[in-house]
């Protein structure tokens, strides 16, 4: 049974971080300096095989991603009080993981969870988006026994128990509310892979 641990601890410093913000008044995303950021964190991965037909892995990723100036305001010129403030998008918690199970040659289940923490939807932190937490589900059946190499059927089941949730969010800077992007909901996908 084969275990391998993985850790990382960072700290990264920018001058000058673009940011990407929707325009209400122009009507698309536009680039924007956001000042310096300091991203500090650390990730985790672990990866395990208790069984020859079992794997296990799992994942954790913490981050502090803090604005280290206050901005001026485009239109009025006035001071906007970011500094010390959370980059906007940037959960502070993500973990989940995996298992894939081999019951015989050639036949493959897996299932993974993924957490997302909630995040700011503007530069003052007034608005944020819930927390949620992804399942999905996948099997694949390699076809050779059937003369057929590199070929197999695949299944595909993405956010499993349908799950509402909030994906890229559209920043409008400030303290303006924001878009964001509807999570896809439960999907099922069947494909099917021809070698030759």
């Amino acid at each position: 049974a084969g275990l391998v641990v993985y850790g990382t601890v960072f700290h990264n410093a920018f001058e000058n971080r673009i940011q990407s913000s929707f325009d209400p008044e122009l009507g698309f995303s536009v680039d924007r300096n956001v000042g310096a950021v300091e991203f500090t964190g650390a990730d985790f991965q672990v990866g395990w095989d208790p069984l020859e037909q079992v794997t296990l892995s799992a994942f954790a990723s913490f981050i502090n991603a803090e604005l280290q100036d206050n901005l001026v305001g485009t239109t009025s010129g006035s001071i906007i009080a970011t500094a010390g403030k959370t980059l906007v998008e940037v959960p502070d918690v993500t973990y989940g993981g995996r298992v894939e199970f081999r019951p015989v040659e050639g036949l493959e289940f897996g299932l993974q969870y993924k957490f997302v923490d909630s995040r700011y939807t503007n530069d003052l932190n007034t608005e944020e988006t819930e927390a949620y937490s992804l399942w999905d589900f996948d099997a694949r059946y390699e076809l050779e026994r059937f003369g057929l190499e590199d070929s197999y059927l695949q299944l595909n089941v993405t956010n499993l128990f349908d799950e509402e949730y909030l994906g890229s969010i559209n920043s409008q800077g400030g303290a303006g509310l924001a878009t964001a992007q509807v999570g896809a909901p439960l999907t099922v996908q069947v494909s099917l892979r021809a070698g030759f």
